[in-house]
């Protein structure tokens, strides 16, 4: 770390190793945030936890820690700052042309945010260098996360409220945060037949808008039974919090598509998806 920000000072021990362990045990906690789990007792227990707070991968942690980062480099090297531009390209790049086109109030926030790293970067004021400056990033960055724990509790006490006003059972119930627009949220509603979908619109009317599909859970088939056993898929389906199968069946086998509804609602394989090929019974 001392590197890559440019500086040559000595490490102390007792820093060192306090912060491999303050590392170490937020690490598990910080993997909660998003909606692909952890199992946070294992190897003793293996039960999935979900946050639902945060986005996998999301970019304005990166631009509040990151950019403080930035920030404090040293300017006796020229190499961090090479570096730090490059990541810098590449998270705009990933926002502005990314799968999330569309969202322009954000990919402008984005960039105003980027312009503002340049100019505090070119004026460089005294502020920076002292330790205030780096519990103000951490508290912005906590500020930031606790305002998208709220968002996702929101979402989720609507959702159950619409499904019972519609005498509707949730088994159980997913908010989850998407790339970019951290107050969107994508809600999968698993019921007792299925599962239906919908989108949070904090700032709009209505704010639940569940979509008139349901996909239904796998059905209790020996085709279905066989492919969840097959060892090549033994981890996805363990992972898998909504899972959901297709099924095509032809003259002598039978190709079983096993999903997660999280990330994957149309059939097919690649992340959060895979196939298994049977041998059709006789």
């Amino acid at each position: 770390m001392a590197r890559l920000l440019g500086h040559q000072a000595r490490l102390d021990r007792r820093w060192v190793v306090g912060l491999s362990y303050l590392g170490f045990l937020s690490h598990p906690a910080l993997d909660w945030l998003n909606n692909y789990g952890v199992r946070l007792l294992m190897p003793f227990d293996g039960t999935w936890y979900y946050g639902d707070t945060l986005f996998i991968v999301d970019v304005w942690i990166w631009a509040i820690l990151g950019g403080f980062l930035f920030l404090r480099r040293s300017r006796s090297s020229r190499w961090p700052a090479l570096l730090w531009t490059l990541l810098a390209i590449l998270a705009t790049a990933a926002v502005v042309l990314g799968p999330e086109r569309g969202q322009l109030p954000f990919q402008l926030l984005w960039l105003a945010a980027m312009a503002a790293l340049v100019v505090l970067d070119w004026l460089r004021p005294q502020a920076l260098a002292r330790p205030r400056a780096a519990a103000a990033a951490l508290a912005l960055a906590l500020v930031y996360i606790f305002l998208n724990r709220g968002v996702t509790a929101w979402a989720e006490s609507t959702a159950l409220s619409q499904m019972a006003a519609g005498g509707q059972e949730v088994e159980k119930l997913m908010a989850s945060p998407v790339p970019l627009n951290f107050l969107l949220r994508d809600v999968v509603v698993q019921t007792p037949v299925g599962y239906r979908f919908g989108t949070f619109y904090p700032l709009a009317e209505p704010r639940l808008r569940m979509a008139s599909r349901l996909i239904p859970k796998p059905p209790r088939t020996p085709s279905v039974s066989r492919a969840f056993q097959q060892p090549q898929v033994c981890g996805l389906v363990n992972w898998a919090r909504f899972p959901w199968v297709v099924v095509e069946h032809a003259s002598r086998t039978d190709r079983v598509y096993i999903m997660d509804a999280r990330y994957r609602r149309t059939p097919g394989t690649g992340f959060g998806g895979a196939v298994v090929e049977l041998e059709a019974p006789r």
